[in-house]
């Protein structure tokens, strides 16, 4: 039975050395990447909700303007019927 022995070169094994070195950053940077996603998601998410609210907060706003103008409304009618009986009752 024969044996095979290999023999690599200094140069060879340096390529394998940088090679798993390369393979190991690329690791670290897609984990990193994949941490940059979630939270880019996470901020999406936020995002979203935050302008669902700040869209309800004007729609509420809107509506409140719309009570206030009635009221001002309402008290600029009661102030003239309040002065034609004033005037009436003279």
């Amino acid at each position: 039975m024969k044996r095979l022995i290999t023999t690599r070169l200094f140069e060879e094994e340096q390529k394998l050395a940088d090679y798993d070195k390369l393979a190991s950053d690329y690791k670290e940077l897609q984990d990193e990447l994949n941490k940059v996603a979630e939270s880019r998601d996470d901020f999406k998410e936020c995002y979203e909700i935050m302008l669902d609210k700040f869209a309800a907060l004007e729609e509420f706003n809107a509506v409140l303007m719309q009570e206030l103008e009635i009221r001002r409304k309402n008290d600029d009618s009661r102030k003239k019927m309040n002065n034609e009986v004033e005037i009436v009752s003279w």
